[in-house]
């Protein structure tokens, strides 16, 4: 047998744990499409977990007995849920394989959804596993900012200034002790940067500095409040879903992101027969009047090249909390 028909029976998994164990950390195929699989209709309680597959730092064969791992998810996944696994729109790494999909099965999982890179194609597809990929194909914009006038009336404006990821940053342990202890919020007191500095024996000016350093690298995002726009009276919150043609769709999702109403604009892959939207943008209003106003707007701007479109209202908000790291 050659070393390639070898290869050819041993999953993703087993030779990336090999090449993890000889030091070769970059083993995952970078670019790889996302897999979608159209079928049966799955209802089922949902077991939802975030996870970034591309933290090199703290990705070692110690760490899949953690709690926190993914393994350790499997197993805490009970009969019969449909399983939301968020991998953060990262697409240069797979979320899951056939390996970890059939030991879902076994546990009972009814389908899986995620926005991740699924692996493993035909060991998948032999699961019987419905797995459901949404991933993010394109996003043309991202950001919220809020503005209130003198009568307390709220609206969304478009964010500038946000910054780009410029470098790849490499964490080391003070930078995770900095997140670990400002990632829940800043302390509540009229020197934020002295209480955390005097938490993890530093300074304000080094806390200051790394903060600032992971900034400019595009590693954290930005640094300010989380407000609640629904008590603010945002009550009117809808993903506006447009099919459009393929060949056109990043250009008019450049024009849709481009419009101070839309927080959030990307492409998504349509599922023969179960979706047909590729094209996404989020709407906020102080009712849902307004939000059908503003799609009426997009709809405008699309003109002949909108062959159908939805408005996905929120209906209630589960959670308002950020990505919270556990190392």
């Amino acid at each position: 047998m050659s070393a390639l028909d070898a290869l050819a029976n041993i999953t993703t998994g087993t030779i990336t744990t090999m090449l993890l164990k000889k030091g070769i950390r970059r083993a995952w195929m970078a670019g790889a499409m996302p897999l979608g699989f159209a079928g049966k209709r799955v209802v089922g309680p949902a077991f939802t977990l975030r996870f970034v597959p591309v933290r090199e730092d703290l990705a070692t064969p110690e760490s899949w007995s953690k709690p926190i791992s993914t393994r350790a998810a499997i197993e805490a996944m009970p009969d019969g849920c449909v399983v939301v696994a968020d991998a953060m729109g990262v697409t240069g790494a797979g979320i899951f394989g056939d390996i970890l999909c059939m030991r879902m099965v076994k546990r009972g999982v009814s389908a899986l959804v995620t926005d991740g890179v699924m692996r493993d194609k035909h060991g998948v597809v032999a699961t019987g596993l419905p797995v459901y990929a949404f991933p993010k194909e394109r996003a043309f914009y991202l950001g919220l900012w809020l503005h209130l006038d003198d009568r307390g009336a709220v609206d969304t404006v478009p964010a500038t200034g946000l910054p780009q990821r410029r470098h790849a940053w490499q964490a080391d342990a003070f930078d995770r002790q900095l997140l670990r202890a400002t990632q829940g919020g800043l302390p509540l007191c009229h020197d934020p940067w002295t209480a955390i500095a005097e938490q993890l024996d530093s300074s304000p000016e080094q806390v200051l500095a790394r903060l600032q350093a992971m900034l400019a690298a595009g590693a954290i995002r930005r640094l300010g409040a989380i407000p609640n726009h629904y008590r603010l009276g945002l009550r009117g919150n809808g993903m506006s879903v447009w099919d459009v043609p393929d060949d056109v769709a990043e250009e008019l999702g450049h024009r849709i992101g481009a419009l101070d109403c839309v927080s959030h604009c990307y492409l998504r892959p349509r599922h023969a027969g179960i979706w047909p939207y590729n094209l996404f943008a989020m709407l906020h209003g102080a009712d849902r009047a307004v939000v059908h106003a503003k799609a009426h707007t997009l709809a405008r701007l699309l003109g002949g090249h909108c062959r159908s479109h939805a408005i996905l209202f929120s209906s209630a908000v589960l959670k308002k909390t950020g990505l919270q790291l556990a190392a």
